[in-house]
């Protein structure tokens, strides 16, 4: 009888380990996915950031070009009419 009830637990502590494992295993996982979906969102807000810069920058040069657009207008008005 004694070696029966040994079996019996050596089999219910197994599949208690293994139940065990099986959970610590679905929760790594599921961090794993969590830390690569952080990760994507992460590089998505980075590359936006980029692109807003890039807009911006090119806005601003634009700016710039018409303002030296306009004073070389400005300049070249000013020597045609002192000549």
């Amino acid at each position: 009888m004694d070696n029966i009830d040994k079996n019996q637990r050596k089999t219910e502590v197994a599949r208690r380990r293994l139940k065990l494992e099986e959970e610590k295993q679905m929760k790594f996982n599921t961090f794993l996915q969590d830390n690569e979906s952080r990760e994507q969102r992460a590089s998505k807000k980075r590359e936006e950031g980029i692109l807003m810069a890039k807009e911006k920058a090119e806005a601003k040069n634009q700016r710039v070009l018409a303002v030296s657009e306009s004073i070389k207008a400005q300049e070249n008005d000013f020597e045609k009419a002192c000549l």
